[in-house]
């Protein structure tokens, strides 16, 4: 049986959100610095992903060597949304658009699920506190997050 209640949030997560009690915790493993090298085996479109998100997690201070895997899983993952949504553009009448549905809503709960771990949605930088930068610089160059 896993541990009841909501998930920890790391102490880095928490200086911003209050203080007080980040200090509290003690002996919580400090990760690596630096970023993570990209895997060799990630696809092209997947490299973009992991480009863009090190760089959104290097700028709120959350990247860290140890998290070379989950970022690959998601920047694979997205390659896959993206290819799988734009199948279903192209092909909005057809019959085996169903099961890219399916697994279009499975790729989004998976998702959703590393984006929450990471501070990569709104709901989870709710409470955040950070210094804002210029996201326009990034803007619409490539075709998993560009401007529309």
């Amino acid at each position: 049986m896993g541990q009841r209640g909501p998930a920890r949030k790391p102490s880095k997560l928490r200086e911003v959100t209050n203080p007080s009690k980040a200090k509290q915790r003690k002996g919580e493993p400090v990760p690596e610095g630096g970023a993570p090298d990209c895997p060799e085996w990630l696809s092209e479109d997947a490299r973009q992903v992991w480009f863009r998100v090190c760089g959104h997690l290097k700028g709120m201070g959350l990247l860290h060597r140890c998290d070379e895997h989950a970022i690959a899983r998601y920047a694979q993952m997205m390659a896959h949304w993206v290819r799988t949504a734009e199948r279903i553009a192209e092909h909005p009448d057809h019959e085996k658009v169903d099961g890219w549905y399916m697994r279009l809503g499975s790729l989004n709960d998976k998702l959703r699920m590393l984006e929450q771990q990471f501070g990569l949605t709104p709901a989870a930088r709710a409470n955040l506190a950070v210094e804002k930068s210029d996201a326009s610089e990034n803007r619409g160059k490539d075709r998993f997050f560009s401007a529309g």
